[in-house]
């Protein structure tokens, strides 16, 4: 095409040049008397030139208009139009010439000049507009329409003019002086806006991107056209050489206009087609290679359901090997089992010709297993968007179901004991509350706290105390009604909702045989352990009617029963002042202990699993009572949060993990890190204390990432504006950010992304359980794969045997932490071990 286009801008070149040398000679020329009477315009001749150029503008505006579409370009119309108004006015000028019978009024020179002056005038405008108007479609559908009315109110104005009011045009020709100056400055002027029109033509022939369409042609039309009007302008007869040659330069000039037409409309057009054949081939080869290797199953049928085609994933699935083998076919020629359902929902895409995309189908495998498909079905239409057929594709998605459910499971049952978990609890406390009231009904909420299971951690280690867990669920299940519901908030507390209450008694014949069956030893390896619970009671609507209160209700009970010695149960009631006097003697008790040091912090080293080398501890506080001893942070940190001395005691564990880091990092490793756990109440409290943490950070000369803060899911998710500005200064300080018991609570991958995570802390409960081929060792593959794209570090807690050290390496743990290296330690002990485990490593981190 390129090639072409060349050839033909170089003849429309030379024929300009050639018919320019052809009136400049015969300008320049001195014609001879006798040339003078030769008549080169006779009236057969001009009717003939004339009928020829009205044929052809007649061509242009018929092409044109028929083959239009609303998406071709708005410059064919305006060609067409035009052209359709000049030779409808050409035609006028005919029957007016000198020497046709009078056309209604008396032909003559002024009348057929008239016709032929507004005829070049409306020529010469409609190539400017053309040069001028961008080269795209219309905006309105209804601008063609507005062009040709425009076109024949023209003609018909100029028709009325020249015919029935001659006496209103200016003078053209003069019968013995020949041509007027009005006509001929018209001439000019017509021939300068074609100037204008071929200069702007030759300019974007220059351009680096050429228009698409035949600028060369429209080019030589307007060049020819001014000839033609410069051999109006020096005719001096009207059959001399000049009128003949300017009849002849306007011919031409106007079949380079139908030139653009008819490639423009009918000879692209056909390329295109064939082009579009072509291609039509080679996509139809190509789309059967993309539909053979897409990963998912492609079909498709016609109106009655049989098979037109299918890709190669499909057409293994069914024993088959060559497309020829299923065309014609039924889905019940080829399926053994073949579910109605699918034909249905075929059938209904079809009549209604609506989509149906992603959804899910249950199936049978040929192994008798069942299965999930997630399909799409979608209707083949023709052109007339006529519904002919289906398209259906479709993708075995039964392991992604299973990972679904299991995704689920985890959202709302605990995975240790497979309880529900304290979201899906407030759930089922809901839904009961709103059973209770339209039933008029009562049910019982039973919260349950382990007496001293902290013992059981410490001395046999979590495991044992995971192994116990698991076994009270399972007495718990087994001692209440199908109807009730048992739950693990969290640790070592348990509720049990106690539904459609005839009476207060059931409540309390299901309390006794709770503390019954609890009461039983219970067999861990070769040791027998015996436990003893605390049972608080709440009953609705007696003591309350809001969902909210119920567990804390129940929470108050069953610290009066801790407080009358445990092992028994309580209701609440709503004068319990004993329970509320025991919080506040021990938020008394904590402020003393603020006050007279009575905290100490030790540290449970973190190891590097690819070395084997320690450089980072977590910082755990412990409170030594003066009389009560050893009091856990289980109970007094939620006491120091309830009451915010958690922000003073937050205060003092980082002053103390700095100091301590300070020293290491001089006489252990140099990039000696600790961790130090921040509660959610630290960072809501209105004086957050980040400025004074980085002060200290400075005057010890330490830099951020010497400490990490711990922070816990339920943090992030609830985050405000405030908490996320502050993880964020953390971050720009260079202090770490980890988040802790990750996979126990939302684990969702928004928030690892929204804020600037460091690490995360696989909760214990998924290492205690892991083993070769487990399902946690699965999960907790995946969060190190997840992690670790994230750029995130790992760090397992709770490694206590050496085969879950080993399988964790071998997932790609970053660090472990655990009984199995230590317990947590006292300062000097701590140096001692890490003197111990790391002797090979000191030379190299001074």
């Amino acid at each position: 095409m390129a090639k072409q286009s060349k050839v033909s801008e170089k003849l429309i070149n030379a024929s300009i040049a050639s018919m320019a040398i052809l009136f400049i000679i015969l300008w320049l020329m001195p014609q001879p008397p006798s040339m003078s009477q030769i008549k080169f315009m006779p009236l057969w001749i001009h009717i003939t030139c004339e009928m020829f150029s009205i044929m052809v503008a007649m061509f242009v505006f018929g092409v044109t208009w028929n083959s239009y579409k609303v998406e071709r370009d708005s410059n064919l119309i305006i060609l067409a139009c035009g052209l359709l108004s000049v030779g409808l006015i050409d035609f006028l000028h005919l029957l007016s010439f000198t020497g046709m019978p009078d056309f209604i009024t008396p032909s003559g020179p002024e009348k057929t000049i008239n016709f032929w002056l507004v005829a070049r005038l409306i020529a010469a405008i409609t190539l400017l507009t053309v040069a001028v108007n961008p080269w795209q479609p219309f905006q309105k559908k209804s601008s063609p329409y507005i062009f040709i009315g425009i076109s024949l109110s023209v003609t018909f104005l100029t028709a009325w003019l020249g015919i029935y009011h001659q006496d209103l045009w200016p003078r053209t020709f003069v019968e013995g002086s020949g041509l007027t100056a009005f006509k001929i400055g018209s001439e000019y002027i017509i021939s300068g806006l074609l100037s204008i029109a071929a200069f702007l033509f030759y300019k974007s022939t220059r351009q680096e991107k050429m228009p698409r369409y035949d600028i060369y042609s429209l080019f030589g039309a307007s060049c020819v056209t001014i000839l033609s009007e410069l051999s109006f302008v020096n005719f001096h007869s009207f059959t001399d050489i000049f009128q003949l040659l300017g009849h002849l330069y306007k011919i031409s000039a106007y079949l380079l206009i139908y030139r653009v037409v008819f490639i423009s409309s009918v000879r692209a057009p056909f390329e295109s087609l064939e082009a579009f054949k072509e291609k039509l081939l080679v996509s139809e080869s190509m789309l059967q290679s993309v539909i053979d290797n897409v990963p998912v199953r492609v079909f498709w049928k016609d109106r009655e359901l049989r098979f037109l085609g299918a890709n190669k994933l499909f057409l293994k699935d069914v024993g088959l090997s060559h497309i020829n083998e299923i065309v014609g076919k039924k889905s019940e020629d080829l399926f053994t089992e073949y579910n109605e359902l699918y034909s249905q929902d075929d059938y209904t895409v079809i009549r209604t010709g609506n989509s149906k995309l992603n959804y899910e189908v249950p199936f049978k495998k040929v192994n008798g297993e069942s299965g999930w498909l997630q399909t799409s079905k979608v209707p083949l239409k023709d052109t007339d968007t006529c519904v002919i057929g289906i398209l259906v594709t479709f993708t075995d998605i039964t392991e992604r179901k299973k990972a679904e459910q299991t995704i689920e499971f985890q959202a709302n049952y605990d995975a240790l004991t497979q309880l529900p978990n304290r979201r899906y609890f407030n759930i089922r406390l809901e839904h009961e509350v709103k059973s209770a009231v339209l039933n008029g009904k009562k049910f019982a909420l039973a919260l349950l706290d382990i007496d001293n299971f902290k013992e059981v951690n410490d001395t046999l280690g979590h495991s044992a105390g995971d192994e116990l867990l698991k076994q009270v669920a399972q007495r718990l299940i087994n001692s209440v009604r199908d109807i009730d519901t048992v739950s693990r908030l969290g640790g070592d507390e348990f509720t049990i909702i106690i539904s459609n209450l005839k009476d207060n008694n059931t409540a309390e014949v299901v309390a006794q045989k709770l503390l019954k069956a609890l009461s039983e030893p219970f067999k861990l390896e070769e040791n027998k352990i015996f436990l003893t619970v605390s049972i608080g009671l709440t009953i609705y609507p007696d003591d309350t009617n809001l969902s909210e209160d119920m567990l804390k209700n129940s929470d108050q009970a069953m610290y009066q029963a801790k407080l009358q010695g445990r092992n028994r149960h309580s209701y609440f009631t709503s004068d319990m002042q004993v329970a509320a006097q025991n919080r506040l003697q021990l938020t008394n008790e904590l402020r003393v202990a603020i006050e007279e040091k009575q905290f100490s912090l030790v540290y449970q080293p973190i190891v590097e699993l690819s070395t084997g080398f320690i450089h980072k501890a977590e910082a755990l506080i412990r409170w030594q009572h003066p009389k009560r001893g050893a009091i856990s942070p289980i109970e007094f940190i939620p006491i120091a949060e309830i009451t915010g001395l958690i922000v003073e005691i937050g205060d003092w564990v980082f002053y103390e993990a700095c100091n301590q880091v300070k020293c290491w990092r001089n006489i252990l490793a140099h990039n000696f890190q600790i961790s130090i756990n921040k509660s959610p109440v630290q960072f809501t409290h209105k004086r957050q204390g980040f400025k004074e943490w980085f002060d200290f950070l400075r005057e010890l000369d330490l830099p951020g990432e010497s400490i990490v803060i711990e922070i816990t899911e339920g943090l992030v998710l609830n985050a405000d504006a405030s908490i996320k500005n502050l993880l964020m200064k953390y971050s720009e300080a260079n202090i770490g950010i980890s988040l802790d018991d990750f996979g126990t609570g939302y684990s969702s991958l928004t928030y690892l992304k929204k804020y600037d995570i460091d690490y995360i802390k696989i909760d214990r409960s998924f290492i205690s359980n892991i083993s070769s081929g487990s399902e946690d060792l699965t999960l907790c593959e995946t969060m190190i794969e997840m992690a670790h794209k994230l750029g995130i570090k790992v760090i397992a807690e709770g490694i206590e045997t050496e085969e879950q050290l080993e399988l964790l390496i071998s997932a790609g743990c970053d660090y472990g932490q655990g009984y199995w290296f230590s317990k947590p330690l006292a300062p000097k002990e701590f140096e001692n071990y890490f003197m111990k485990r790391n002797k090979n490593f000191i030379d190299s981190t001074h």
